[in-house]
């Protein structure tokens, strides 16, 4: 994957790299050890790849009372070009 400019200090190029996920989800930590991100070799902002957290909130939110209720649809995510997600709806 070739590197990306950087939406944060729009200076630096963001290059592949893994780091530790950490989140905190119906009062128990969620950790992911490798997680596939993005960091500036600028300004050092990391940010977490897109499809992965996707994923990780869809694996959340089918876990949770919503989805486990009536049966809506599962959240809908609009791609912004690679370096975060716009929740529609």
């Amino acid at each position: 994957m070739s590197s990306q400019p950087c939406p944060n200090c729009g200076i630096g190029r963001c290059q592949p790299m893994t780091t530790p996920f950490l989140l905190w989800a119906n009062e128990q930590m969620v950790t992911v050890p490798n997680a596939p991100a993005f960091k500036c070799d600028f300004c050092f902002q990391v940010t977490f790849d897109p499809a992965f957290v996707r994923n990780i909130e869809y694996m959340l939110w089918q876990e949770s009372d919503t989805a486990k209720a009536a049966h809506p649809s599962p959240p809908y995510f609009e791609e912004k070009p690679w370096w975060g997600l716009l929740r529609k709806g």
